[in-house]
Parts: structure tokens; C-alpha cells; sequence
């Protein structure tokens, strides 16, 4: 079911955040997208990118904590990408804190006076954690299935035993 969301999710992210940053682009050149037209479309985009990661991460994960949730999402991406997402993270809310400065938070209020700043680093931020977070969960499931006790049943998250066997669970078997 994960991969059957995530995989498109993460193209819509991507997406979207190439789109983010080019508004941010666009943003330095003095560009305002005073049609609302491009504001709309891009949250819409961050809604759908939004509910996919909550779901994601509220998914097969009950008797987990949220931050031992996200903390284990994060350690199942490859480094490059915890890297990535961090310094994007960064970029979008240096954005969105320009533009809130800059032009105050009264004219981002409404749709036609809207900072492309703001909305492009809004976008990053989101998008950017997003696919972090779709693809960790993704890679997080992956090594979970693979956690065995030493006879070959396989162990649930968080479990110290094996639901079958009740035999220990070895601490290389578990990413907690």
C-alpha cells in the first residue's frame, strides 16, 4: 500500500519542489504572482504532499512514539538525502522568513498580494521533508520486514520478542 501512495506522492513532491524553487527564482528577479493563479496550484499540490506524509507516517507505526517514528524514518534514507533534505529545509525557511520580513505576514494574507518568497519557500519546506519522509517510511517498511528472530519468524517494531517462539530479539534485528 505504501509504495502504491508513496512512489507517486514523491513525483508530485519532486515536482513540486523544482516549482518551489523556481518561484524563489522568479522571486529574486521581482516576479508576483498577481493572477493567484500559480498560488493556488501550488497549494494544492502541497495539501495532497501534506496528507500523504501524515498518513505515511501514522501508518504501521502504532505502538511507536512520533518522534521514534520520525527519528527511524530519517536513519532508514541514505545520508546524501538526510543532507539534502536538511540544507533544502534550510533554503525554504530562510524564504519564508524573507518574505514574511520583508513584505509582513498582513499582504500574505490574502491570495493576490502573495509574496512569491513565501509561497516558494512554504513549498520547499514542505516538499523537501516530504520526500524525506515518504521515501524513509518506504525504506523503513523494507528493513521491518526483513527483522527476524534467530528461527526465521518475523518480528514486529518495538517487540523485545518473538510473537511466536518467544525468543529474545537481537538487538542487530531491531532498528531501535
Amino acid at each position: 500500500m505504501l509504495r502504491l501512495v508513496g512512489y507517486p506522492t514523491i513525483v508530485v513532491s519532486s515536482v513540486g519542489l523544482v516549482a518551489s524553487l523556481l518561484i524563489i527564482l522568479a522571486a529574486f528577479t521581482g516576479w508576483r504572482d498577481s493572477g493567484a493563479v500559480v498560488s493556488i496550484a501550488m497549494s494544492l499540490i502541497i495539501a495532497i504532499s501534506m496528507l500523504v506524509m501524515i498518513l505515511v507516517m501514522n501508518s504501521g507505526f502504532e505502538n511507536l512514539s512520533q518522534r521514534q517514528v520520525m527519528k527511524l524514518v530519517q536513519e532508514s534514507c541514505p545520508k546524501w538525502m538526510q543532507v539534502g533534505g536538511k540544507g533544502l529545509l534550510l533554503l525554504g525557511v530562510l524564504a519564508f522568513l524573507g518574505a514574511a520580513i520583508e513584505n509582513g505576514m498582513a499582504e500574505a494574507s490574502d491570495f493576490e498580494g502573495f509574496p512569491a518568497l513565501f509561497l516558494g519557500g512554504f513549498g520547499t519546506v514542505i516538499h523537501s521533508q516530504a520526500i524525506v519522509s515518504i521515501y524513509g517510511a518506504m525504506q523503513l517498511q523494507e528493513n521491518l520486514a526483513r527483522s527476524q528472530c534467530k528461527f526465521g519468524h518475523q518480528i514486529p517494531l518495538g517487540a523485545k520478542f518473538c510473537p511466536e517462539c518467544g525468543e529474545k530479539a537481537s538487538p542487530d534485528s531491531q532498528p531501535i
